[in-house]
């Protein structure tokens, strides 16, 4: 089964007439079904595909430009034998697609939006040969590629093609998952939510917490919880709201702690943080200010003030858009350098190093040395506990770097410095990469994007090369196949609303087993093995009060068992957790069965 869906999107008319031959890229002939979904009520017909049509024509054309300008367009028309068109889709970015050969079918789901939404599946099963059954798959996946990049096919590189055909299909998914019972069936019991009174005089006795003035006492509301970090070592959440940051205990449940407020920089100017990072053993918070990124500054978390700024270059040129620890772990573990970068460059900070500049720069090297001219779009950056380093860029590509340029390698045999240049460079597919996560090991990557999340297996197929991720040696054609999270097409009109997935982040902990996000009011966990194992929908949504602006696991050291950490969420006026409960059976969503009725003039109920 070929699989796409297609997020609210309306049925369009019957086309008049055929594409014309310039425009059809690809044509097969087949049967034509419906899915029907069952009432369960006595005497109704099985959940499965009936047959509607015997005999139509598929063809996917090209979109007609306008005004002579090309365009990246497709619509798949379903046609009788009498030439009338029986159905007509305009594919969409918003798309999946998965392969199962048995079946010789592709199958596609419409959302019909509207005051009565309605979901409706549709298949085409071939009686074409197989070969041409096959070239109209590969041109059907290309035109998807187009449709979901705005660019031509015809421009990917020979390394990357395979790679970007398979990003429009997703896997196989695996008859048997090696996943531990309990963590199958590992959910999460009801939210505890704090939502009282933030107080303007701490030693009045009130209680302070994350609320928003629900009791009308006149403080503003301009301002809200925007970014968020958890420490196991003292066991706090830390929650940024303004220029302001609420302090929560998290042991049985989350209770306000403090607040450290009216930050601001060594100049006294107010300071409002677009990115957050705890360091030297979860006792510092790093911090970014939107109105100077030419600056790391470093907030003493006791003594609750900036006490250091660090700078990148001599010059105070280099603007730092985002930074993560030089290792997974280091801020919990007290390394003292991190991976700070700017727009085309990554470069490792150590707060020894005397001077403003901070940058590590072996020696003989200056900072226009790692500069990468070409690039302009670096996005994000993470690291594994090996320091290898991954960078998402804003037109969606990924890059394995080695390590954090300019700085020692210290998984190499012998100590070298890492080079700038990345080891391996995956395409992206028309979305910018908000967020990257990284498992300890290397060996998994997981992208975040406003439409959907990218899992992506590191490991070098090369025999010769067991053992080695792309971030040791290069994959070239050996890229391997991404696998795009998202919500079925029914959850996704549940949502409503344009909303974008937050970051999305492992669990912390000894082998990650869980992904979180959320998108809009609700938090979405995806059970890692099931992933791995091409289960796209094993995924748990809940809804919650109000649209969340970030979330995590609650952190655990690296050798500790984090997969029953609870999430912490932060929305406009709260934070809240849920936390794990073990169900009788798995409340992960699973692949369904296809199956076929192949008998014409059964009559059912589609309304």
């Amino acid at each position: 089964v070929y699989f796409f869906s297609v997020r609210s999107m309306a049925l369009q008319p019957p086309a008049s007439q055929r594409p014309a031959e310039a425009d059809a890229v690809a044509k097969a002939s087949g049967d034509l079904f419906k899915y029907y979904f069952s009432s369960g009520k006595p005497g109704d017909s099985p959940s499965m595909y009936y047959l509607l049509n015997s005999d139509v024509t598929c063809i996917v054309a090209r979109d007609a430009s306008e005004e002579g300008r090309s365009t990246f367009g497709h619509t798949l028309t379903i046609w009788n034998q009498k030439g009338a068109c029986v159905l007509s889709h305009q594919l969409h970015p918003d798309i999946e697609l998965r392969a199962l050969d048995p079946t010789r079918s592709i199958e596609w789901t419409s959302v019909v939006s509207g005051p009565d939404p309605a979901v409706h599946r549709w298949s085409v099963v071939f009686k074409c040969p197989k070969d041409v059954e096959v070239e109209f798959v590969y041109r059907l996946k290309r035109a998807i590629y187009e449709v979901m990049t705005c660019t031509s096919f015809d421009g990917v590189g020979a390394d990357d093609e395979a790679y970007c055909l398979e990003a429009t299909m997703q896997p196989v998914p695996q008859d048997a998952v090696d996943v531990d019972h309990e963590i199958d069936r590992l959910g999460f019991e009801d939210m505890h939510i704090r939502d009282e009174d933030r107080s303007d005089d701490e030693e009045s006795g009130d209680e302070v917490s994350t609320g928003a003035d629900p009791k009308g006492k006149g403080k503003s509301t301009s301002v809200f919880n925007s970014l968020l970090v958890d420490s196991r070592p003292h066991r706090k959440t830390f929650v940024v709201r303004g220029n302001n940051i609420s302090v929560f205990n998290r042991d049985e449940d989350i209770q306000f702690d403090t607040e450290i407020r009216n930050l601001a920089d060594m100049k006294g100017e107010t300071l409002n943080p677009s990115k957050i990072m705890l360091f030297d053993q979860d006792n510092k918070l790093l911090a970014l200010n939107p109105k100077d990124q030419k600056k790391v500054l470093c907030l003493d978390i006791e003594r609750q003030k900036v006490v250091e700024e660090w700078g990148v270059d001599q010059h105070g040129t280099v603007e730092v858009l985002s930074f993560t620890p030089s290792t997974k772990y280091g801020g919990m573990l007290g390394e003292q350098t991190i991976a700070a970068m700017a727009k085309n460059v990554v470069v490792g900070l150590d707060p020894r190093i005397s001077g403003v500049a901070k940058a590590v720069m072996p020696s003989g090297k200056a900072m226009e040395d790692y500069v990468q001219k070409s690039e302009k779009g670096f996005a994000c950056c993470a690291t594994t506990e090996n320091g290898h380093l991954a960078v998402g860029t804003s037109r969606g590509e990924i890059k394995f770097f080695t390590g954090v340029p300019g700085m020692r390698n210290r998984s190499a045999i012998r100590a070298t410095d890492c080079p700038k240049t990345a080891k391996t460079s995956l395409p992206g597919f028309g979305h910018a990469i908000t967020g990257i996560d990284l498992t300890a090991d290397g060996k998994w990557v997981l992208a975040t994007t406003a439409k959907y999340l990218l899992v992506i297996d590191t490991s070098n197929p090369d025999p010769m090369k067991k053992g080695d991720t792309g971030f040791q040696a290069r994959l070239g054609k050996d890229k391997p196949r991404p696998i795009l999270l998202k919500l079925s097409a029914e959850d996704q009109n549940q949502v409503q609303g344009d909303h974008q997935f937050t970051r999305a982040s492992f669990n912390f902990g000894k082998g990650e087993l869980f992904i979180v996000t959320s998108l809009g009011a609700y938090v979405i966990t995806w059970n890692f093995r099931m992933v791995q194992a091409g289960q796209t929908q094993g995924y748990i949504m809940k809804r919650t009060a109000s649209n969340i602006m970030t979330e995590q696991f609650l952190a655990v050291r690296p050798e500790e068992d984090g997969h029953q950490a609870p999430i912490v969420l932060a929305h406009k006026n709260d934070v809240r957790v849920l936390r794990r409960k073990v169900y009788e059976s798995s409340p992960y969503k699973k692949a369904r069965p296809t199956e076929f009725n192949h008998s014409p003039g059964v009559v059912l109920d589609w309304s």
